[in-house]
Protein backbone atom coordinates (compact mmCIF):
# COMPACT_ATOMS: atom_id res chain seq x y z
CA UNK A 1 0.00 0.00 0.00
CA UNK A 2 2.93 2.38 0.61
CA UNK A 3 4.09 2.17 -3.00
CA UNK A 4 0.55 2.78 -4.29
CA UNK A 5 0.19 5.85 -2.08
CA UNK A 6 3.55 7.25 -3.24
CA UNK A 7 2.52 6.72 -6.88
CA UNK A 8 -0.81 8.53 -6.30
CA UNK A 9 0.99 11.35 -4.50
CA UNK A 10 3.46 11.75 -7.41
CA UNK A 11 0.62 11.78 -9.94
CA UNK A 12 -1.33 14.33 -7.89
CA UNK A 13 1.76 16.52 -7.53
CA UNK A 14 2.41 16.46 -11.30
CA UNK A 15 -1.22 17.34 -12.02
CA UNK A 16 -1.08 20.17 -9.47
CA UNK A 17 2.12 21.62 -10.99
CA UNK A 18 0.73 21.43 -14.54
CA UNK A 19 -2.53 23.06 -13.41
CA UNK A 20 -0.61 25.85 -11.65
CA UNK A 21 1.50 26.54 -14.76
CA UNK A 22 -1.62 26.69 -16.94
CA UNK A 23 -3.60 28.74 -14.42
CA UNK A 24 -0.86 31.35 -13.97
CA UNK A 25 -0.24 31.48 -17.75
CA UNK A 26 3.45 30.96 -17.23
CA UNK A 27 5.78 32.86 -19.56
CA UNK A 28 7.63 29.63 -20.23
CA UNK A 29 4.38 27.95 -21.30
CA UNK A 30 3.49 30.83 -23.63
CA UNK A 31 6.97 30.77 -25.21
CA UNK A 32 6.58 27.03 -25.76
CA UNK A 33 3.42 27.60 -27.84
CA UNK A 34 4.97 30.53 -29.74
CA UNK A 35 3.59 33.58 -27.96
CA UNK A 36 5.82 36.65 -27.57
CA UNK A 37 6.18 38.53 -24.31
CA UNK A 38 4.61 41.95 -24.53
CA UNK A 39 4.43 44.93 -22.24
CA UNK A 40 0.99 44.46 -20.70
CA UNK A 41 1.03 48.05 -19.45
CA UNK A 42 1.02 49.30 -23.04
CA UNK A 43 -1.95 47.25 -24.19
CA UNK A 44 -5.41 48.71 -24.42
CA UNK A 45 -8.54 46.58 -24.60
CA UNK A 46 -11.70 48.53 -25.03
CA UNK A 47 -14.41 47.49 -22.61
CA UNK A 48 -17.07 46.80 -25.22
CA UNK A 49 -14.91 45.46 -28.07
CA UNK A 50 -15.84 42.06 -29.43
CA UNK A 51 -14.80 39.97 -32.44
CA UNK A 52 -16.80 40.92 -35.52
CA UNK A 53 -17.17 38.94 -38.74
CA UNK A 54 -14.05 36.86 -38.10
CA UNK A 55 -15.61 33.44 -38.59
CA UNK A 56 -13.71 32.86 -41.84
CA UNK A 57 -10.36 34.26 -40.63
CA UNK A 58 -7.29 32.07 -40.88
CA UNK A 59 -3.65 32.29 -39.85
CA UNK A 60 -1.11 32.50 -42.67
CA UNK A 61 2.13 31.35 -41.11
CA UNK A 62 4.44 32.78 -43.80
CA UNK A 63 3.37 36.31 -42.88
CA UNK A 64 4.07 37.57 -39.36
CA UNK A 65 3.01 40.69 -37.43
CA UNK A 66 1.07 42.05 -40.40
CA UNK A 67 -0.56 45.31 -39.57
CA UNK A 68 -1.89 46.66 -42.81
CA UNK A 69 -3.67 45.05 -45.75
CA UNK A 70 -4.82 46.65 -48.99
CA UNK A 71 -6.90 44.68 -51.47
CA UNK A 72 -6.62 45.15 -55.22
CA UNK A 73 -10.00 43.81 -56.30
CA UNK A 74 -9.26 43.70 -60.03
CA UNK A 75 -6.52 41.10 -59.48
CA UNK A 76 -7.97 39.45 -56.34
CA UNK A 77 -4.71 40.25 -54.55
CA UNK A 78 -4.09 41.48 -51.01
CA UNK A 79 -0.92 43.48 -50.38
CA UNK A 80 0.32 43.12 -46.81
CA UNK A 81 2.91 44.96 -44.68
CA UNK A 82 4.51 42.59 -42.14
CA UNK A 83 7.30 42.54 -39.57
CA UNK A 84 8.93 40.64 -36.75
CA UNK A 85 6.85 40.64 -33.54
CA UNK A 86 9.72 39.60 -31.28
CA UNK A 87 12.18 42.17 -32.60
CA UNK A 88 9.52 44.91 -32.51
CA UNK A 89 9.49 44.58 -28.72
CA UNK A 90 12.83 46.40 -28.75
CA UNK A 91 12.54 48.88 -31.60
CA UNK A 92 9.27 49.97 -33.16
CA UNK A 93 8.91 53.77 -32.93
CA UNK A 94 5.18 54.00 -33.57
CA UNK A 95 4.65 51.92 -30.40
CA UNK A 96 7.19 53.89 -28.38
CA UNK A 97 9.81 51.12 -28.49
CA UNK A 98 13.18 52.74 -29.23
CA UNK A 99 15.90 50.33 -28.10
CA UNK A 100 17.64 49.88 -31.49
CA UNK A 101 20.61 48.12 -29.87
CA UNK A 102 18.25 45.39 -28.62
CA UNK A 103 17.06 44.54 -32.11
CA UNK A 104 19.13 42.30 -34.40
CA UNK A 105 20.64 43.99 -37.45
CA UNK A 106 18.90 41.70 -39.99
CA UNK A 107 15.48 42.44 -38.49
CA UNK A 108 15.63 46.08 -39.63
CA UNK A 109 14.45 44.79 -43.02
CA UNK A 110 10.76 43.95 -42.69
CA UNK A 111 8.57 42.52 -45.43
CA UNK A 112 5.83 43.14 -47.95
CA UNK A 113 3.76 40.25 -49.27
CA UNK A 114 1.14 39.71 -51.89
CA UNK A 115 -1.58 37.18 -51.16
CA UNK A 116 -3.72 35.64 -53.90
CA UNK A 117 -7.27 35.64 -52.56
CA UNK A 118 -8.36 32.84 -54.91
CA UNK A 119 -5.50 30.36 -54.47
CA UNK A 120 -4.38 31.29 -50.93
CA UNK A 121 -0.75 31.58 -52.09
CA UNK A 122 1.44 34.18 -50.39
CA UNK A 123 4.58 35.59 -52.00
CA UNK A 124 7.17 37.82 -50.35
CA UNK A 125 7.84 40.86 -52.53
CA UNK A 126 11.38 41.88 -53.39
CA UNK A 127 12.37 45.50 -52.83
CA UNK A 128 14.57 46.56 -55.73
CA UNK A 129 16.83 49.59 -55.63
CA UNK A 130 16.19 50.18 -51.96
CA UNK A 131 18.91 49.85 -49.34
CA UNK A 132 18.87 50.33 -45.59
CA UNK A 133 16.24 50.02 -42.90
CA UNK A 134 12.68 49.13 -43.83
CA UNK A 135 10.33 48.94 -40.85
CA UNK A 136 6.75 48.84 -42.10
CA UNK A 137 3.91 50.80 -40.56
CA UNK A 138 1.52 50.57 -43.44
CA UNK A 139 0.99 50.10 -47.14
CA UNK A 140 -1.18 51.56 -49.84
CA UNK A 141 -1.69 50.70 -53.47
CA UNK A 142 -2.33 52.95 -56.43
CA UNK A 143 -3.82 51.65 -59.69
CA UNK A 144 -1.79 52.35 -62.82
CA UNK A 145 -4.01 54.10 -65.40
CA UNK A 146 -4.81 51.88 -68.36
CA UNK A 147 -3.84 48.63 -66.61
CA UNK A 148 -6.39 46.83 -64.46
CA UNK A 149 -3.87 44.24 -63.26
CA UNK A 150 -0.95 46.50 -62.27
CA UNK A 151 -0.49 48.62 -59.17
CA UNK A 152 2.15 50.79 -57.62
CA UNK A 153 2.58 50.79 -53.86
CA UNK A 154 3.52 53.25 -51.19
CA UNK A 155 4.65 52.44 -47.69
CA UNK A 156 5.08 54.23 -44.43
CA UNK A 157 8.26 53.20 -42.68
CA UNK A 158 10.61 54.23 -39.88
CA UNK A 159 14.36 54.61 -39.84
CA UNK A 160 16.59 54.38 -36.81
CA UNK A 161 19.15 57.11 -36.40
CA UNK A 162 22.67 55.95 -37.12
CA UNK A 163 25.75 57.24 -35.32
CA UNK A 164 27.85 59.65 -37.41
Amino acid sequence: MGQKTASRFSSALIILVVAAVIYTQSTLLWKFVGRADIDKGRLVKWENSKPLNNGKCQVIKEMNACEDVKIHYASNTAFVACGDPLERRNWYPCAGMRNAAGRSEASFREFLFKYDLKTGKSTQLELRGFEGDFITHGIDIFPIPGSASKVSSGTQESYRSRPS
